[in-house]
């Protein structure tokens, strides 16, 4: 439960998109690519819809198409520890870990707790 002192307006994330950093892990190499993306928070269900990647080293250019296709991920509680998933999946990737991982570097600790989901297991 949120402390008195945490209202739900003081929160950066439910007020406006916000701007990400984070090395993209190449698979199967040691090469990381920096990147740089706006990430906003879809509020009837608690995910990250992260969108125009671009290389942390070059400016945003309008007429440029984004490097990667825009990305919903959630960050969940699986018995006692957190991770970040796809939304569609409820799977981690690499990408998903490093956009999550570059979110909580931004959000206080308050506000993930509030944006935290419980995963829910499939036993079929």
């Amino acid at each position: 439960m949120l402390s008195k002192k945490y209202h739900t307006k003081n929160f950066k994330a439910m007020t406006r998109p916000f701007e990400i950093n984070f090395d993209f892990p190449v698979a199967l190499s040691n090469l990381k690519i920096s990147l740089r993306a706006t990430a906003e928070l879809h509020h009837s269900e608690p995910y990250f819809v992260v969108h125009d990647f671009y290389q942390a080293d070059s400016l945003k250019k309008t007429e440029h198409h984004s490097i990667l296709p825009d990305q919903e991920i959630k960050r969940v509680n699986l018995d006692s520890s957190y991770t970040w998933v796809h939304r569609d999946s409820g799977r981690e990737s690499l990408l998903s870990l490093a956009i999550g991982a570059a979110i909580e570097k931004f959000l206080p600790g308050e506000e993930l707790l509030s944006i935290t989901t419980k995963k829910i297991i499939n036993t079929f």
